[in-house]
């Protein structure tokens, strides 16, 4: 094995749908493409690509009608909410490969995939080394996808403040139990896209004691570089002479990425520090319309191509992060390589590859004054072209065949 490509099995919700899902898309192209035998079990395929299997669902009726009238007895968990409920799929695939065709199992995000008892069924039919690549928290919890200021995953759950519960066996507790009984005695390795995501797991009840590797999730160095910003913002119908802040989500009103209860705001604010100045603001992502903004604006919508999405990075002069709860976000890397410094909360990549006065600003408050602050340090940067060139060497590390030379060192150590 130490020579030879490896076989690698990726288990995933979706190849498409979300940031974690696309991440696990890149991940097995990169393999793929380095000349390795990658395949990938999913859900929900988006991709046209004949090495990603889409798992069938069920097809008798009664037997879905009888999981609903089961569900409909039993609380209805919030939607970033993972009760490690058995999904009304066929598992047939999961087991197509013989224990010794595959030389690693790699575990995404598989909320509504995979239940705890099936990674364990899953690692006793291989016998292959497990990896799994945290796209969340949802691993290491009782069912919660972010914990936010709880801490219960750090003793078991209970009394889960998302699932309104007020007592110590309530389902959260549950969920956790089963993956200190089913899965904390596996070799599980994480693999954590950034240093906070390590913190998780190495603060967890259920995976404190594992080994954790700390590897970049990929962002493309092709698509994501420095391109001619009067091209850019002409493509996108952006006025040339505004400093042109750039929101980005792939929903735009969601609260944990903060745009409406921290960006809106700090807009507001900027228009008092720097009134004379000409400022622009693009959104990207699902209900820009819906926002109300200080400055003149432009909502683009959701985009899917990521050539488009590059287009509005190298159009922006600062991307504005104030997710207050992320493993990442993509974001920010994909960002700094198009050349454009990041405005950000202390969550995710902006803890690794944002350097206050050199590729942005880390603001550790959750305020926005003290976001806006920031945004107007960038306005009044003196060199913005050494700030530029700074950006785009900070995410190096995160180019598919960096990332994909990680990966394959730890599996081979394996």
């Amino acid at each position: 094995m130490s020579d030879r490509p490896l076989r690698i099995l990726h288990f995933s919700t979706g190849d498409s749908a979300g940031g974690a899902a696309q991440a696990a898309l890149r991940l097995h192209a990169s393999f793929v493409d380095a000349g390795h035998d990658s395949r990938m079990i999913v859900r929900q395929k988006g991709s046209g690509r004949a090495d990603v299997l889409e798992v069938p669902p069920y097809l008798d009726p009664w037997r879905a009608r009888w999981r609903r009238l089961v569900h409909r007895r039993q609380e209805t968990p919030p939607p970033a909410f993972n009760l490690d409920v058995t999904p009304d799929i066929r598992r047939d695939l999961f087991y197509s490969y013989g224990p010794g065709e595959v030389d690693v199992v790699v575990l995404h995000s598989i909320t509504r995939l995979l239940t705890v008892r099936e990674i364990h069924s899953i690692h006793a039919h291989y016998r292959a080394p497990l990896v799994w690549a945290l796209a969340d928290q949802a691993p290491l919890t009782g069912g919660c996808h972010y914990s936010y200021d709880c801490d219960g995953y750090t003793a078991r759950c209970g009394w889960c403040p998302q699932l309104g519960s007020e007592r110590e066996d309530d389902r959260s507790r549950a969920v956790l139990e089963r993956r200190l009984e089913l899965l904390s005695p596996l070799p599980i390795v994480f693999v954590a896209a950034s240093s906070g995501v390590a913190d998780w797991v190495r603060r967890s009840a259920a995976f404190g004691s594992h080994r954790v590797e700390r590897i970049p999730a990929i962002t493309d160095d092709r698509v994501f570089r420095p391109f001619d910003r009067r091209a850019a913002r002409d493509l996108l119908d952006v006025p040339q002479e505004a400093f042109v802040v750039l929101l980005g989500a792939g929903n735009l009103v969601h609260p944990r990425k903060g745009v409406v209860e921290y960006a809106v705001p700090a807009l507001a604010r900027l228009t008092e520090l720097a009134p004379d100045r000409d400022v622009f603001v693009l959104a990207v992502g699902a209900r820009g319309e819906e926002l109300e903004l200080p400055y003149p604006s432009r909502a683009v919508g959701a985009l899917s191509d990521p050539v488009a999405i590059a287009l509005g990075y190298q159009a922006a002069d600062a991307y504005l992060c104030p997710t207050i709860a992320d493993a990442g976000p993509l974001m920010i890397p994909e960002s700094l390589l198009c050349g454009t410094p990041v405005v950000a909360f202390d969550v995710g990549y902006a803890v690794d590859l944002v350097r206050d006065g050199e590729t942005g600003y880390v603001v550790r408050s959750r305020d926005p004054d003290d976001l806006a602050a920031a945004l107007h340090e960038l306005l009044r940067h003196p060199e913005p072209d050494r700030l530029r060139a700074a950006c785009r060497a900070a995410p190096a590390h995160h180019t598919p065949a960096r990332v994909v030379e990680a990966h394959v060192r730890l599996y081979r150590s394996l």
